[in-house]
This record gives structure tokens, C-alpha cells and sequence, in this order.
């Protein structure tokens, strides 16, 4: 080792660093509260494996500089980090899709290993020679081309489940993909370069950060924004904006006869038809026990039509379940002139109760 460090010594110290930095990122997923126990066993299983394939670049990084000729183990470490490399960002995005088993990772990665091992007879990807040292093959590209299309198809991953939360930090998710794809391709140009790991690492810790962001803005139950993310938005609010507000009817009763599982089950229902009917015009918050609220930004939208669609999708599914409660709805738009964000909030508001006690279930 102490041959390794003197001849790179900056290799050796990134190395170290990325080991440190992943085991940061354990302690705050094993810590954490913001992940579920599905979500820790990725989170770990990625930091495993990124420290697993690490530890196979250093390795064959000392072999080649040592020239110690140990073939066998150079080729071993090297087709480990060569055939899973690929599969995991796709392996990653597979399992973020779907509420599928953590075992549905082994897909993409087995395709990646067996793709590897066709190749490695022929010294199309990789090849060791006598002396231990590792070279290229000529289809090389081929390792970095299928490290780009997976890493590709994550990001769209997360362009998808950011759209499904309403949340606005798909763009930071992306930013940190990138990071090692950064690392990958100046290794690619200069050899010397050996940051890719370093650079995935740093991701995880980046989107750990905004998952627990998206986490702490959504509302647990109904998956819609939470009343503090709501706050927030309804301060930024631009003339030609609408806000609406929903309130469920009669609630409490339904929660005091048919019990709160039932209730919160009519609380996620009521919530995908907002989302459905207004997800494409604006954003959808859950505000308090049974009080949604939407804010429309989309200009030139036809408030009525949009607010029929949600009140058609309830009676549709008012007719196989009657059980299902009627909502009041109040709307009030912001003109800018002479009229305040709270005057906006108190007047949605205002006009929302007064169709509740009308027992309507419609708009003012």
C-alpha cells in the first residue's frame, strides 16, 4: 500500500474519501426517519454496492501500478466492476418505478454480467495481459454508452415520480446523476481521472437530500402537498391565479360511524380525483384533516369545466360506492389590485363554508 500511495497519492486519498462519504450516507439512512423500511434496504444495498465496485477499481488500480502480475485477480476485479457498473443506475430506476421486491434488481444486473461475459473471451471490452496489466478492448465504448443509457432512463425515473408528488426537485435529482456521469467521462478522456465513484457517492448523498425535501413537503395519507408547502405557494401567488378550497361533508360523522381506516381511505380516494382533475392546471394540497386546496397557474383555464370534470369523476364513483361523502367547494381568483393573499384565502374560504352549510356539493 505504501508503494500505491507514493505514486498516487490523490487516487488513494479519493478512494478513502469515498468510503467515508458512504458511510456517512448509511448512518443517515439507518438513522433516519424519512425512509421506509423498503426504501432503507435500497438505499443500503446501493451503498454496498458502490462500495464493493470502488474497492474493485482500487484494487486493480495498485495491481497494475505495483506490476505484481496477478492476472487472475486483476481480470476478476476488473469484470466485477465492468458487468455491474451498468446495471445499477438501471437497476436502481427499475425498483424507484415500481413497488416491486428489492430482488428485482438481480434483472439488470444479471443482463449486464452476461452481456460482460460474452464479451470477455474475445477482449472486446477489457483484457489483462501477462503481466497483470489492464488494457481496453476495442467495443470499450460499449461499458461507458450502456452507463449513459441507464443513467438516462433513471433520470426519467425521477422526472416521473417527482410528477406523481408535485415535486419540484426532479432538477437537483437530475443535477447529481450527473455528477458521476461527469467523473465517468474525464476518465474516459484522461485515464489518470479515477472520480467516478467519488462522484456516485457524493449523488447518493444529494438525492438522499431531496427524497427527505419530497418527503417532508408531502402528505403521507393522500400524497398530495402538506399545509406548509401550501403556505409557501400561497405567498407566491401571481396575478391570474386561483385558489380553491374543498372541504368533505359531514366527515367527522362518516370517521365516528364507520371508523378512521374507512375515513382516510375516502381522504386518498377524494385526493386522486383532485389530482386527476386538476393536477395538469395547478398544484394539489391536502391542508388540514378533511381540507384540500388547489392553486391554479395555468393561465386561460376554464375554472367551471375543470371543477365539473372533479365533480363528475364523484359521481361516478358515487354510484358504486354511496358511501362516498360530497365535497363543497369555494374559489376565489387573484386579481393583484387592491387585494391581498389573505383577502384571496379568506374569501376561497369564506365561499367554501357557505356551500357547506347549504349542503351543497358543487361550487359557490
Amino acid at each position: 500500500m505504501s508503494l500505491f500511495l507514493s505514486a498516487e497519492p490523490v487516487y488513494a486519498f479519493t478512494f478513502l474519501l469515498t468510503l467515508i462519504i458512504l458511510c456517512i450516507y448509511t448512518i443517515f439512512v439507518l438513522t433516519g426517519r424519512m425512509f421506509d423500511e423498503r426504501e432503507k434496504r435500497i438505499a443500503l444495498l446501493c451503498a454496498v454496492t458502490v462500495g464493493i465496485l470502488s474497492s474493485a477499481e482500487f484494487t486493480g488500480a495498485y495491481i497494475d501500478f505495483a506490476g505484481v502480475g496477478l492476472k487472475t485477480l486483476q481480470t476478476a476485479v476488473k469484470f466485477l466492476e465492468l458487468s455491474l457498473t451498468p446495471g445499477l443506475p438501471y437497476a436502481m430506476g427499475m425498483i424507484m418505478s415500481a413497488r416491486r421486491p428489492v430482488r428485482f434488481v438481480l434483472l439488470p444486473i444479471g443482463l449486464s454480467i452476461a452481456l460482460q461475459a460474452v464479451m470477455l473471451p474475445f477482449r472486446l471490452v477489457f483484457y489483462v495481459d501477462e503481466a497483470g496489466v489492464y488494457h481496453h478492448g476495442s467495443f470499450y465504448w460499449v461499458y461507458p454508452a450502456l452507463i449513459i443509457i441507464s443513467a438516462v432512463y433513471l433520470c426519467g425515473v425521477f422526472f416521473v415520480q417527482a410528477r406523481k408528488l408535485q415535486s419540484r426537485h426532479s432538477f437537483y435529482c437530475v443535477l447529481s446523476v450527473m455528477i458521476p456521469l461527469i467523473c465517468l467521462l474525464a476518465h474516459i478522456f484522461v485515464p489518470e481521472i479515477r472520480m467516478s465513484w467519488l462522484g456516485v457517492s457524493i449523488a447518493l448523498i444529494f438525492m438522499y437530500s431531496a427524497h427527505c425535501s419530497v418527503k417532508l413537503c408531502t402528505d403521507h395519507i393522500t400524497h398530495l402537498l402538506d399545509r406548509s408547502t401550501f403556505d409557501a405557494d400561497l405567498q407566491t401567488m401571481k396575478k391570474g391565479n386561483t385558489l380553491l378550497f374543498f372541504d368533505i361533508n359531514k366527515f367527522k360523522q362518516l370517521n365516528d360511524d364507520h371508523g378512521h381506516i374507512v375515513g382516510d381511505e375516502y381522504l386518498s380516494t377524494i385526493a386522486r380525483f383532485i389530482r386527476e382533475a386538476y393536477e395538469n392546471v395547478g398544484r394539489c394540497y391536502r391542508i388540514g384533516g378533511d381540507e384540500f386546496a388547489v392553486i391554479i397557474y395555468k393561465k386561460n383555464v376554464d375554472i367551471g369545466k375543470v371543477n365539473e370534470t372533479f365533480l363528475s369523476l364523484l359521481e361516478k364513483e358515487r354510484k358504486r360506492d354511496p358511501l362516498l361523502p360530497r365535497i363543497s367547494i369555494g374559489s376565489c381568483a387573484y386579481t393583484g389590485e387592491g387585494q391581498s393573499k389573505e383577502d384571496v384565502f379568506n374569501t376561497a374560504d369564506m365561499r367554501m363554508y357557505s356551500n357547506k352549510a347549504e349542503g351543497s356539493n358543487g361550487v359557490d
